[in-house]
């Protein structure tokens, strides 16, 4: 379980950068939110695309990047960057040529991807007719690789069915591996079962190398949630957050307050706090190099690390406020703040993404504090048009 993690959180961080930064790049941005949304066949968009809504249909061909958020979004057009998709239903049937990364309760590929796969959900199937160029990965309870992969697929999950080809290696966490009659491993098998018995290999199934089974050990490894010190170190950091969060409220009621009013503006904003994380410790690093410039590079270090914790209470203050005004009424200001910090607690405890709700939190909120700070200097912020 560590190794497959271990190798799956720096990729999936690095998968997150590269995506939220892409509504801020250079290159031209369009922006579309319908509740029905749909881009026909035919038609060609030269430049990347947003879209929201609550079904999302990409039939025509985009000549760039997509960023698809919605309930239900299917992609069976082609896209020549990076797709990114979240949402309850996914459907990607088209050709992408770059990364796709699917977060959903049902994620199905059925296309070509050229570039690497990330795949997050209950259940996640490769049809027998996709591809993937480089490198596959795929969390969640029930997996089905009946596809191509290039290279190494990696997988954590309660089962793996495997009915493709997989050009290198295939490495499984769970509790459940099978491999179907048509399967073929060019590379080795390196999984974590609770027994031998837990991989079936069907006869016509081919594994080119070595095939290694590692025994999982839940008695050995008390879970975090069965301690209590686990829920008493929670709730002192929920009080110690909430005590900050109203001392800077009293302090700086100007830092709170706000407001998103679409998918796309959470995810501009979000874009701006990856710029933040990645341009100010280069910047720091270049002011220390210099003598003169090292107690600057002091300072701003100090006030980036606070940057980074002050980032997850003005999350939970929009949450909050979001949460509790949707009766209508005007939400109290700390009480708004104590349930976004209780909200943000429990998502962030939760099994297998509650790391990558952290570090969305991080990058949303660090992009809050840019906003303000671009305010600040007399500067229209340059997604204010989306508050």
């Amino acid at each position: 379980m560590a190794k497959v993690l271990s190798r799956g959180l720096p990729v999936a961080v690095a998968l997150a950068s590269a995506l939220t930064v892409l509504p801020v790049s250079a290159g031209a941005w369009e922006l579309r939110n319908e509740t029905n949304l749909t881009i026909p066949k035919g038609e060609m968009l030269e430049d990347s695309l947003i879209a929201t809504g609550e079904v999302v249909r990409i039939d025509g061909d985009i000549n760039g990047d997509l960023i698809a958020v919605g309930r239900q979004v299917e992609v069976s057009g082609t896209v020549t960057g990076t797709v990114f998709i979240a949402a309850q239903s996914v459907d990607a049937n088209g050709n992408v040529g770059g990364t796709l990364a699917g977060f959903g309760q049902w994620v199905r590929v059925g296309g070509a991807v050229s570039g690497n796969l990330y795949s997050f959900g209950q259940n996640i199937r490769l049809l027998e007719e996709s591809s993937v160029g480089r490198d596959a990965m795929m969390f969640g309870e029930l997996l089905d690789a009946g596809g191509t992969v290039g290279r190494d697929l990696t997988a954590g999950g309660r089962k793996l069915t495997v009915g493709g080809r997989i050009g290198r290696n295939l490495e499984m966490q769970g509790e459940e591996l099978e491999l179907t009659p048509s399967s073929e491993i060019v590379g080795s098998i390196d999984t974590e079962l609770p027994a031998d018995d837990n991989l079936t290999v069907a006869e016509g199934a081919t594994v080119g190398g070595s095939t290694e089974i590692r025994h999982a050990t839940p008695d050995v490894r008390k879970s975090r949630y069965s301690k209590p010190g686990f829920y008493v170190w929670g709730l002192i950091k929920l009080a110690g957050a909430f005590l900050l969060g109203a001392l800077l409220f009293w302090a700086l009621p100007g830092l709170f307050g706000h407001e998103l009013a679409s998918v796309g503006a959470g995810l501009l904003r979000a874009g701006a706090g990856l710029l933040a994380l990645i341009a100010t410790p280069v910047a720091l690093v270049l002011a220390a190099i210099t003598l003169v410039g090292l107690p600057v590079a002091l300072v701003g270090g100090a006030l980036f690390l606070m940057a980074l914790y002050l980032a997850k209470i003005l999350v939970a203050d929009w949450l909050g406020r979001s949460v509790l005004s949707s009766n209508g009424s005007r939400p109290r200001v700390f009480v708004a703040l104590l349930t976004g910090l209780a909200i943000l607690a429990v998502a962030g405890a939760i099994p297998w993404i509650g790391g990558l709700i952290k570090f969305a939190v991080l990058l949303l909120g660090l992009g809050m504090l840019t906003h303000r700070a671009w305010e600040a200097v007399g500067h229209d912020a340059p997604v204010a048009a989306s508050t």
